[in-house]
């Protein structure tokens, strides 16, 4: 901490986070769920800038739209097992705005198939919908898409201030998080019945983008 000056507040905020993941489930509104990853995603960000010599307030903050956008991005592709566990990231005004219950949620948890035959599940011809989707939560989970969607272009002007292996993590990052999106709309937001994942050969890919494409 005193050779590269880290202020304490960022790993106090670390702690904060951890709390929070032991004591609170459910989240009352957007600014409430941002809140959780001001704590528990942005330090991680910010930290790693200041390792790298990098100070400039402004790119800290695209640095958080980035890790907010990357924590939110798994939040709604972990949804099921999250639930599973009695936590729920999705905030609550926003389930009353898009008439969605808890039960609504579970129901759709209890209907989804197997992990081992999603790969199989197949969309209903003509329709361009998974067998089982829920129109209100489609509509829910299309506007938080939107949401960290429009982080991640917020974040993305941190890379061309970057250099070397940091540039690449950053733009990585930025791939890795707006796939798992890609593959949430791609199953028509039936996080469900499709865990979206990014196989090993998109890795691959990513990293080949990553290295080689000017921007994300």
């Amino acid at each position: 901490m005193r050779r590269h000056n880290l202020p304490v507040q960022l790993l106090d905020d670390l702690l904060t986070a951890f709390t929070m993941d032991v004591t609170k489930r459910r989240y009352s509104d957007w600014p409430d769920l941002l809140n959780y990853c001001r704590h528990s995603a942005n330090p991680v960000g910010r930290l790693v800038l200041l390792l790298s010599g990098i100070r400039e307030e402004e790119l800290h903050r695209r640095s958080d739209d980035i890790c907010t956008a990357l924590q939110l991005a798994n939040h709604w592709q972990d949804l099921r097992v999250d639930l599973a566990r009695d936590i729920l990231y999705i905030p609550q005004d926003m389930l009353r705005s898009f008439s969605v219950t808890e039960a609504d949620l579970r129901n759709l948890s209890v209907r989804a198939e197997p992990v081992e035959a999603q790969q199989r599940a197949e969309t209903v011809p003509g329709t361009g919908t998974v067998p089982g989707t829920d129109v209100r939560f489609q509509s829910l989970m299309k506007d938080l898409v939107a949401r960290t969607r429009a982080l991640f272009d917020s974040g993305e002007p941190l890379v061309k201030h970057l250099e070397g292996g940091l540039r690449i993590e950053i733009k990585l990052t930025l791939l890795g998080g707006r796939t798992i999106l890609d593959r949430i709309e791609a199953a028509d937001y039936d996080v469900f019945r499709r865990r979206p994942v990014i196989s090993t050969f998109d890795k691959m890919g990513l990293l080949t983008r990553a290295l080689f494409s000017r921007s994300p």
